[in-house]
Parts: structure tokens; C-alpha cells; sequence
């Protein structure tokens, strides 16, 4: 009786005891790891998703301002046609078009010219004020709550790059909801832009591209751009959601990373290093605490069938007279603490090694680091002069710029740029100017050049950079030879890439006009330099009609209008430079296409690559023409009897439809291969791009001397039908028959 009754207890207190060990173990150890665990996951992957979506928002921004830029490089985007005759220029939708046409992000992208305030559309054409005002949202586009002037402001006096939140927009008469525009100037950061672009791309779209955006109530996207502007806010978000992301402090949030609101929703926090956007996760968490609920109920289950089990367990054991429980703790507390002693030896001297090793490094790191911050000081000089520094972390790179010896804290900048003649000037005359001493704060040597950088810090009150250079034209015999250029004040040194593109202009007017002073101050250019000309796009493209058709008799005289222009300096001279460059491109092409460039090729890209006086241009250009002639001649004696024989045959049949090289080449008894590659050796062209060139050629003189119909002219050099014609004429020219004809009827 004593024995069944020692045993119930026995039982009753093994059951016991082992009742409490699952609860305590399910309340303290299961459950918060698994709360934890489904807390941790949610935010992990929210955050994932966010640093996804940076990664993508910055590659679709490089995308979308990388588009004004290609613009501009477009050749088929001409400048001066499209400030002077936009309605006549119908090329530059087509290339908007090919530029936008496979990114399903942009809806629509216009150019407009500043000047005759006239539209370009990727999709719609070209596309007047006058109609963009009367049919609106129809033709071009429609801002559902932006006034039309407003933003015709916007794009006549921007300089630089801007966003449009998200909004409502008609275009092409549908409306499309969340629409966010980028709106640029052509060239970038230049208050004499003459073009500017609107992209306007689909937000929703955009975010989509960012995985897991989600479907449930109060799921969605925030974007805020450098500025801390809102330009993105998905539709699922509520109200009160926005209310409070846009009461939040943006600064503190990025620091945070992650915040919770109301316990409801999450907000997952990241901002690109790059462009300084802001990417905000917004993330339900109802179906989070629904999961924490079914866990909850998992864990009292399991906690039950581990109490009847484990108790059941420990009475059996307990009967059995297995090793009593002061034996077991004791044996598990011995092991405990031997196993602690170990590795409490491994760690100490896992810390001991490390230490020595971070000792080696800091020794190695000071030795280098004056070995390295001289190169490090042009790197980052030469990231100010290019713009190309990190938006959004100023105060960071001008810690950086403090720490390699730059000085931040001077009220005023500006930049002045020295041209030196001598080669040999970097290593002879520079180490000779006590430019420190003078009041310059930093001078950089442009690689590859002998061009020189000085970086001039003053005051409101002085201008150090024009009392240093007249007390240099006293003291030193050098600087009468010469050039330089000093740009405008700037108020803070990361503004100093304004500056610089000042002081190259200021130098390109003083290479240039031999009348001005060998320094040139960019504030005290006169305003004429920078007004607008006619400029000769005629006079160009009949100098490429001669040349690639070897008339010397029309070379000779087009080549001494230029002349005369550059020596009269009838333009300013950035605009005598484009000139230059355009009239050389051309006699170095026709040059390439002969395989003659020859000798003259280096001193011809010297040229390029360096300032040039009007004088130097002009030599320049008279070695080009001459070579011109000197070829055309010796290619004209060395022509054989059967080339003009095909001439002939070309200029007598080129009216008939059918003519082709396989009938061409059957007449002079020569196989097609054979006669394609001689035609092209003697000629400098192909086939086709002769006949195409006579065939203008004769077009041209009958629009311009005869009232004849397009469809009569078309007949009469070789074209079936009036539109393959017109369409052939516009590619060659740029403009339809009947354009040319009112043209060159004015």
C-alpha cells in the first residue's frame, strides 16, 4: 500500500514537472523565435525588394536623362535647322522615335525648340504651339492640373534637370493617370540652351518593375527624388498611410531603415548612392499578425502533446531507478563548464591575432596615405570639373575635399584656364610661377594637354585672378604669348564646373580675336558673342555636294565665302570653330573614301584637338583644299577610257527606271563583281551613290529652273512614282521637293 502510494506521487510530480518544462519552454523559447522569425522574414524581404527596386530605379533614371544628352549627339538632329526652320525639319521626330520606341516605360518624349517655341513628338510628328494650345491632350499633350503657359515657362527658362510628380496627362486623347515628366535642357546646366525635352514616363509601370509590389490594401511604392520631393505614390496606399509617411522626417527615415506604423504597416527605407532618389516600401501587415496567430495556436497544441508525453517519460524513468537527478545536473554541469573553459581560451586568442594583424595594417595604411593623396587630390578636383560627384552627400565630399588639403570654407571661386604655346611649358615654365604665393589655391595640369587649371578663391571685394595676371605680364616675358581664360564667380566649390565651361569659352574668344587681350574674363565679354546667327547650312551642304562630286570650279568658290567669313569674323567664335570643324570633316571624309588621307592626317587631328587662332584655321583648311585638288587631278588623268565611257553611259540613260549595274556593266563587256569594285576604286563611290548623286543633281536644277510637277520631274530622272521620289529627295535633303522649291523661290 505504501509502495503504490509512494508511487502516485512519484508520478504526480514527475507529470508535474514535466508539464511545466514544454509550457515554459513553448512560452519563452518557441513561440518569440518563431514571432521573431516571421517579423524578420517580412522585413528581410521587404527590404530585398526595396534594394532591388533602387538598383532598377537608378539604371531606368540613367536610361531616361540619358536621353536629352543622346539627342544632342544626334547628327540627324541638326541645331540651327531646328532654332531657325523646326516646321521644314522632319527628321527629328523619327530620331525621338528610335530613341524611345523600345522602352515600354515612356509614353512620350518632346523636343522643343526654344526659339520659334515649336514641338517635337516621338510618336505625333512636329507640332506648332499654335496647335498644341487649341487642340491640347488631342495633339501634343494636356497636364489635367498644370496651366499650359505655366509650363511653357518652365521649358523657356530651365537650366538643368527637374521632375513633374506624378499626375494626370492626355495624350493623343488618352488619359493616363500617375505621369511623371522629366524635363531637361539641350546642352545640360547651360543658360544658353537652345532645345528642351519632356519624357514622360508611367509611374505604375516604373514600380512595376520593382518585384513584389503586392495586392493588398495599403501595399505600394513611395519615390522621392533628391530633393525630397514625393514624385511616385502607388494608388493602393491609404490616406492615412500618406498622412504620415509625409509627416515623417525623410532624413531620419533613411538613417532608420525601417519604421512601423500604428503596428499596421511597415515602411522599408533606401536611398541610391547615386542619383540620391528615395525608395519607400510600404507593406500590410495584417497577413503578417495572421500568421503570428496560427502560430500561436501550433504552439499551445504542441505544448499539450509535450507535457502528456514527457511527463509520461519521466514517471517511467523515475520507476526504472534510472541515474537520480542530482547525478544527471551534476555530470551536465561539469561538462558545461569545461566546454565554456575552452572556448573562452579560443576566443582570447582569436582576439589576440587580430589585434596584431589590425596593428600591421595601420602601420602599412599611414605610409601609403601620403603616398596617395596627392593623386586622390586630382581625383576629386577633377570629379568638381566634371559635375560627375555624388548629388545629395555635399557635405560629405566637401569633408573629402577638406581631408586632401582643398580649401572649402573661401566665400567665392572661379576658374582660369592657361593655353601655353611651348610643348615643353609643364616642365620648364610652371615649376618657375609661385602660383601659391600669388593667391591660387590649386593648379591642375589637363593630361594629355598643356593646358593648365588654377583654382582662385577671394572675396565679394577683389578679383585675385586679374591682379595676378597684370603683375604677371611684368614680370614674366613668357606670358605676352600666351592665352587664358578666367570664368565667372561661383559661391561655393562645388558650383566650380560652372565656372570652368566659362573660362573655356573665355579662352576660345581669346585664341580667336587676335584684337583681345591675351586674358579674357568671361563677365566682361560683350553680349554679342553669345546672340544668335544665320548660320550657312546652304553653304555647307553645297560644299559636300561639290566635293563628294569633284567639282573644283564650285569648291573653289564656296571655299572663299568660308574664308572670307572667318576672316571677317562674321560669327562669334564658337560658332567659327563649329564652322571649321564641319568644312574639315568634309575634305577628310571624301579623303577616307579614297584611302588618300596620307601624311597630312596627324597634323590635320593635331589641329582638331588643340586651340586655334583664325589664321591657323584658315592654313589649315587651304592645306585640305589644296590636297583636294591635287587628288581630283591626278585621279582625272589617271581615269581610264572605259570610266568615262560609263559615265557618259549613266549621264545619257539615268532618266530610264530600269537602269541598273548589271545593264551598265553587260555594256562595257565587264562581269557585275568585277566592274562594282573598279567603279568604286576610280570613282570613290559606289554605283547607286553615283547615279543617286546625278539624279539630285539634275532634280535639283529642274525645281529650281522649271515650273514642272513633282510627279513630271520624278519621271524624268528614273523614278516610277512621284512618292518613292519625294521620299528619296527628303532623306538626301532633309526637306520634301516642294519645300526646296518655295525655298529657293523666297
Amino acid at each position: 500500500m505504501e509502495k503504490k502510494k509512494i508511487r502516485g506521487i512519484s508520478f504526480a510530480v514527475s507529470y508535474l514537472l514535466m508539464a511545466v518544462i514544454p509550457m515554459v519552454a513553448c512560452t519563452f523559447f518557441f513561440y518569440p523565435q518563431i514571432r521573431k522569425q516571421i517579423v524578420d522574414r517580412t522585413d528581410d524581404d521587404a527590404m530585398r525588394q526595396v534594394e532591388r527596386g533602387i538598383e532598377e530605379l537608378d539604371k531606368q533614371l540613367q536610361i531616361i536623362n540619358n536621353i536629352p544628352n543622346t539627342l544632342f549627339l544626334n547628327e540627324e538632329i541638326n541645331q540651327s535647322a531646328m532654332e531657325y526652320e523646326p516646321r521644314k525639319n522632319l527628321t527629328i521626330s523619327k530620331e525621338i522615335k528610335k530613341t524611345i520606341v523600345n522602352n515600354s516605360l515612356i509614353e512620350e518624349a518632346f523636343l522643343y525648340a526654344r526659339k520659334d517655341k515649336y514641338f517635337f513628338s516621338g510618336y505625333q510628328g512636329n507640332i506648332p504651339l499654335d496647335r498644341l494650345l487649341e487642340y491640347g491632350g488631342v495633339v501634343g499633350f494636356l497636364y489635367e492640373k498644370g496651366d499650359l503657359q505655366e509650363i511653357l515657362e518652365v521649358l523657356d527658362s530651365a537650366n538643368g534637370t527637374f521632375q513633374r510628380p506624378a499626375e494626370t496627362v492626355v495624350l493623343r486623347g488618352i488619359v493616363h493617370d500617375r505621369i511623371i515628366t522629366f524635363i531637361s535642357t539641350i546642352p545640360l546646366n547651360n543658360k544658353f540652351a537652345y532645345a528642351a525635352t519632356m519624357v514622360m514616363v508611367d509611374g505604375d509601370q516604373l514600380v512595376g518593375l520593382f518585384s513584389g509590389s503586392g495586392s493588398a490594401e495599403g501595399n505600394g511604392w513611395f519615390v522621392f527624388d533628391a530633393n525630397g520631393q514625393v514624385i511616385y505614390c502607388s494608388a493602393e496606399i491609404t490616406d492615412f498611410v500618406q498622412q504620415q509617411v509625409c509627416s515623417h522626417d525623410l532624413g531620419e527615415m533613411i538613417k532608420e531603415k525601417t519604421v512601423r506604423l500604428e503596428k499596421t504597416w511597415l515602411l522599408n527605407i533606401k536611398q541610391s548612392s547615386t542619383s540620391g532618389w528615395t525608395l519607400v516600401k510600404v507593406t500590410n501587415l495584417q497577413p503578417m499578425l495572421q500568421e503570428i496567430r496560427e502560430s500561436v495556436t501550433k504552439t499551445v497544441w504542441m505544448m499539450l502533446v509535450l507535457s502528456i508525453v514527457l511527463g509520461g517519460l519521466c514517471y517511467y524513468f523515475m520507476v526504472l531507478n534510472f541515474f537520480p537527478i542530482e547525478q544527471i545536473a551534476q555530470q551536465l554541469k561539469q561538462t558545461g563548464s569545461s566546454r565554456k573553459r575552452k572556448m573562452r581560451n579560443a576566443y582570447y586568442d582569436e582576439m589576440e591575432r587580430a589585434i596584431k594583424i589590425l596593428q600591421e595594417d595601420n602601420s602599412r595604411m599611414a605610409g601609403n596615405l601620403s603616398r596617395t593623396k596627392p593623386r586622390l587630390k586630382r581625383h576629386l578636383f577633377s570629379e568638381l570639373l566634371s559635375d560627375s560627384f555624388i548629388k545629395g552627400r555635399d557635405e560629405d565630399f566637401l569633408i573629402e575635399l577638406q581631408s586632401v588639403g582643398l580649401a572649402v570654407e573661401n566665400s567665392n571661386y572661379r576658374i582660369a584656364l592657361i593655353s601655353f604655346l611651348q610643348e615643353d611649358a609643364v616642365e620648364t615654365i610652371l615649376p618657375e610661377i609661385p602660383w601659391e604665393k600669388d593667391g591660387f589655391l590649386y593648379m591642375y595640369v589637363i593630361p594629355g594637354t598643356i593646358n593648365v587649371i588654377f583654382l582662385i578663391g577671394e572675396r565679394e571685394d577683389e578679383n585675385i585672378g586679374k591682379r595676378i595676371f597684370s603683375e604677371w605680364k611684368k614680370k614674366y616675358d613668357w606670358f605676352h604669348e600666351e592665352k587664358a581664360g578666367v570664368g565667372g564667380r561661383v559661391n561655393s566649390i562645388l558650383q566650380i564646373s560652372r565656372s570652368y565651361s566659362q573660362a573655356c569659352v573665355a579662352l576660345d574668344c581669346a585664341i580667336m580675336d587676335l584684337d583681345m587681350e591675351n586674358v579674357a574674363f568671361y563677365d566682361e565679354l560683350p553680349d554679342s558673342l553669345f546672340s544668335i546667327h544665320s548660320y550657312p547650312l546652304e553653304l555647307i551642304e553645297s560644299l559636300t555636294f561639290a566635293v563628294r562630286m569633284n567639282k573644283t570650279d564650285d569648291t573653289h568658290q564656296i571655299m572663299h565665302q568660308i574664308e572670307s567669313m572667318i576672316q571677317m569674323k562674321k560669327f562669334s567664335p564658337y560658332y567659327i570653330r563649329s564652322l571649321f570643324f564641319i568644312v574639315v570633316s568634309v575634305f577628310m571624309e571624301k579623303q577616307e573614301k579614297i584611302q588618300d588621307i596620307g601624311e597630312k592626317e596627324d597634323a590635320v587631328y593635331r589641329a582638331l584637338t588643340q586651340p586655334q587662332s583664325s589664321a591657323q584655321m584658315l592654313a589649315v583648311l587651304k592645306e585640305l583644299y589644296q590636297g583636294f585638288l591635287k587628288k581630283v587631278n591626278s585621279s582625272e588623268a589617271r581615269e581610264d577610257e572605259w570610266v568615262s565611257q560609263i559615265k557618259l553611259y549613266i549621264h545619257e540613260n539615268y532618266g530610264e527606271s530600269s537602269l541598273s549595274l548589271i545593264e551598265v556593266a553587260e555594256h562595257i563587256g565587264m562581269s557585275p563583281t568585277r566592274f562594282s569594285s573598279l567603279f568604286k576604286e576610280k570613282s570613290g563611290c559606289n554605283f547607286k551613290e553615283y547615279v543617286d548623286l546625278i539624279r539630285l543633281e539634275k532634280a535639283r536644277e529642274l525645281l529650281e529652273d522649271t515650273e514642272l510637277k513633282v510627279e513630271m520631274i520624278a519621271e524624268m530622272v528614273g523614278y516610277n512614282s512621284g512618292y518613292s521620289f519625294a521620299r528619296f529627295f527628303r532623306k538626301q535633303m532633309g526637306m520634301s521637293p516642294k519645300e526646296y522649291r518655295e525655298l529657293k523661290t523666297i
